[in-house]
């Protein structure tokens, strides 16, 4: 079973927040990287759901 694109690319993530922070939006992104939309949907959630664990790691550590 191969693996999808997306997964086998390690830098989405990078280039993603590279281009949101152009002010491209999702549709934008997904057209110019090649991918559909949804897929650059679900990487911006994993970004943030990232991020958030690890403000909260920080938090927690922090208040500790």
């Amino acid at each position: 079973m191969t693996r999808p694109n997306y997964l086998k690319d390690n830098n989405l993530d990078e280039k993603i927040i590279k281009l949101k922070k152009e002010g491209l939006t999702n549709k934008e992104i997904a057209s110019r990287l090649g991918y559909a939309e949804s897929t650059i949907n679900m990487h911006i959630r994993q970004i943030k759901d990232k991020e958030k664990k690890k403000w909260n790691k920080q938090k927690y550590i922090i208040e500790k």
